[in-house]
């Protein structure tokens, strides 16, 4: 009994066998040979088998990514998290919006002369001669007082325009629906305080300019007739008098024409020959000094 059971199993492991040997996907009626399809069924097998180990392997030794919730985490525990898992972790904002005033603050710093005694009222009126009109007038000394009063004003009117500059920056809002990472967050304020930067500087410089060209394009005289002088004709039946503006002193430029044309400043005596030079100080206008 004992064989014949045994028997019947290696029957049965038998037939199990042959039809696995021949398996066969084609139907009866394709042109391939029996021992073609047979071949053909073997390889299709054979691919599949390699295929599914690739896939099984590959899933096996692939990474598990395991999502962890943490409510209401501190910075310091952000910012550790953040250098661990910098692509995978997400830190929704319960608010979106936040004002810049609220995690930014400027402490602006000017030009020393802004805050030296240049600027004050009190050396500004020492400056003040009487008996102006004895001198020749390119003498510094008759602009003396406008320079310094154009940089007082400079100086003013930059720090007013900075201030509003600033308030109306910092009334804005970052909007984020996510907490941003530590160097992510400061490249995007560092290009926002550069726009901020070059757009001020652009609006002074708009403003000095629009005055400079209309000055010049209008012929306003000074009132110090530093950038136009009046001249008569000599023999005329009537009294005719002309605007002639100055030229420098290698009179490659004159005032008339254009409207970068400078002349170094210093004291003259009333023949028009300069006696004492002032380095840094040059100009037609009191405003030319100060900017260049």
């Amino acid at each position: 009994m004992k064989e014949t059971s045994t028997r019947d199993r290696s029957n049965k492991y038998k037939r199990i066998y042959y039809r696995l040997k021949n398996i066969n996907l084609f139907d009866e009626n394709e042109e391939l040979s029996f021992e073609e399809q047979l071949h053909a069924t073997k390889i299709f097998f054979s691919l599949l088998i390699i295929s599914l180990s690739i896939v099984i392997i590959f899933t096996s030794y692939s990474v598990r990514t395991n999502t962890v919730i943490i409510q209401s985490p501190k910075q310091n525990s952000f910012e550790k998290l953040s250098t661990q898992y910098p692509t995978t972790l997400s830190c929704p904002c319960t608010q979106s919006s936040i004002r810049y005033d609220q995690f930014l603050s400027f402490d602006t710093i000017y030009h020393p002369i802004c805050t030296s005694q240049f600027v004050n009222q009190t050396f500004i009126s020492s400056l003040i001669e009487y008996n102006m009109s004895n001198y020749y007038p390119l003498d510094y000394r008759i602009m003396a007082v406008s320079h310094f009063q154009i940089i007082a004003l400079l100086c003013k009117t930059v720090k007013q325009m900075v201030s509003d500059a600033l308030e109306e920056f910092t009334t804005k809002y970052i909007i984020t629906n996510k907490a941003l990472f530590n160097d992510i967050f400061n490249v995007q304020i560092e290009a926002l305080i550069e726009q901020l930067k070059a757009t001020t500087m652009a609006n002074i410089k708009h403003i000095n300019d629009f005055l400079w060209f209309n000055i010049f394009q209008n012929r306003i005289v000074s009132g110090l007739r530093t950038n136009y002088y009046i001249d008569t004709v000599p023999g005329s039946a009537v009294s005719i008098f002309l605007m002639s503006g100055y030229t420098n002193e290698n009179k490659t430029c004159t005032c008339t024409l254009s409207d970068n044309c400078v002349h170094q400043a210093g004291i003259y005596n009333l023949t028009g020959r300069v006696g004492l030079q002032i380095p840094l100080f040059f100009g037609s206008l009191a405003n030319d000094a100060p900017l260049l």
